[in-house]
């Protein structure tokens, strides 16, 4: 009864707001359905605003200069764009021996290329919210009542489905337990959200170069 009671984890509310929200209008949900200026412009937005909002507690109660003064932060914030970078190459390597050296089409790309506002929510937007949902939350919660590993695979996987994209899911699979790895190390969210946000980055000026 004892093991019992300590592997109960208690679930914060507004983590589950936020697990809907994600759901409804920024990850794999109805929002996919709906996409168009309006949309595009908007809901990303709305949704980062509201999840501030639900942490802003949480979000003030962190020393913030610690954070940014803590070096190893900033070394694993390089580990995981290092390692992301080669789980990308070698995912591009593998998937272009597999398919005959075609490139497949990406729905993101036609979305980058199709509004504006897209690579501010690719940057910095997107990575806040799914370093939130997929490591703080998920994560966390899988961690805490199966161990590390566990959690960091099942948080991760959810992360790779979650980017609709099957000839790209090795590296998001990678680059989750990467992500994990350093939040778990780092012991703040901020580490995984800059890494994320970087590699974003990384990956629309590779795009942008590599176009016809």
């Amino acid at each position: 009864m004892k093991a019992d009671t300590e592997r109960k984890v208690p679930v914060n509310r507004n983590y589950i707001y936020i697990l809907i929200l994600f759901i409804l209008f920024v990850g794999p949900g109805p929002i996919a359905l709906f996409i168009n200026r309006y949309t595009a412009a908007f809901v990303p937005l709305l949704s980062l605003v509201a999840v501030v909002y639900l942490l802003r507690r949480e979000m003030a109660a962190a020393d913030w200069n610690a954070v940014l003064k803590n070096k190893a932060n900033y070394r694993w914030t390089w580990f995981v764009l290092k390692y992301g970078i080669i789980a990308h190459a070698a995912n591009t390597v593998l998937m272009s021996l597999l398919l005959g050296g075609q490139n497949p089409e990406v729905r993101m790309d036609d979305l980058l290329g199709e509004y504006l506002i897209m690579p501010f929510v690719v940057i910095v937007v997107a990575p806040m919210i799914e370093e939130i949902v997929y490591r703080k939350i998920l994560f966390s919660f899988f961690e805490k009542k199966t161990g590390f590993w566990i959690g960091a695979v099942v948080s991760s996987a959810l992360f790779a489905l979650g980017h609709l994209d099957l000839t790209r899911l090795p590296a998001y699979f990678a680059v989750g337990l990467l992500l994990c790895f350093a939040y778990k190390k780092s012991g703040t969210i901020a580490v995984p959200i800059f890494a994320h946000m970087a590699l974003n980055l990384l990956s629309i000026i590779a795009r942008t170069i590599s176009a016809p």
